[in-house]
């Protein structure tokens, strides 16, 4: 029963969990096991329909969710992207993204870092409209673009910005907001405008709560594999 509430607990959120030293390899072996089956398993179109669920319940407001800032925690086996993210875009390889909602337009506009040519980034091949096509987002902009366009959107009408909880683990230089805490995040966003910052786990808790059967159908396999 105790590997039956880890593996719960790696579908909702792989990156949160701890444990104790005894246990840090079976956890985070089961971590990487659910993420590497959910991958595989989540269909490419239950992403849009998670976003959409998302624009609806932040109504006018903007919700960002950022991925992970760097590929690997010193108590990780593997890399293990940041569990919101990967839960509305499905990618699980992309570092130091932004993904941000817009309820006032029910647009999804993902800002990426510049490409490291060691690394294959899956999913996005560069910054354009057949890249945002691809994974039906409003459309893919570099990261640089991220503050002026939060700037323009506070600037057009008020809005609450819900923000996904950050691993602090995995400091960087840029943006600023993953060179810190949450509290960062919340005093950034104020300087550009920004009418309320808060947590976003009020607005992705509810629904991530409910899983489609696709999640139910990685869990037991996980739990018949474990």
């Amino acid at each position: 029963s105790s590997h039956r509430a880890i593996i719960v607990a790696a579908v909702n959120a792989p990156h949160r969990l701890h444990f104790p030293s005894s246990g840090i390899c079976l956890g985070l072996l089961l971590a990487g096991l659910v993420a590497s089956t959910a991958a595989a398993q989540i269909p490419a179109s239950a992403y849009p329909a998670r976003r959409a669920a998302a624009l609806t319940a932040i109504r006018g407001d903007l919700l960002i969710v950022p991925s992970r800032g760097s590929f690997l925690a010193d108590d990780q086996m593997g890399f293990v992207q940041a569990a919101d993210f990967q839960y509305l875009t499905g990618l699980d390889e992309l570092v130091g993204a932004v993904l941000v909602l817009d309820g006032s337009t029910s647009t999804s506009t993902l800002f990426i870092a510049p490409r490291n040519p060691l690394i294959t980034r899956l999913g996005v091949t560069a910054v354009d409209a057949a890249s945002a096509r691809a994974l039906q987002l409003s459309a893919v902009q570099p990261v640089e673009a991220l503050e002026p366009w939060l700037r323009q959107r506070f600037a057009r009408a008020p809005a609450t910005a819900y923000v996904a909880p950050v691993d602090a683990r995995n400091p960087v230089a840029a943006p600023l907001p993953m060179a810190g805490s949450a509290a960062r995040w919340q005093a950034w966003l104020t300087t550009l405008g920004a009418a309320r910052v808060t947590s976003a786990v009020s607005v992705l808790r509810p629904l991530r709560d409910i899983k489609d059967s696709n999640e139910l159908a990685i869990i037991r396999q996980v739990g018949r594999t474990s």
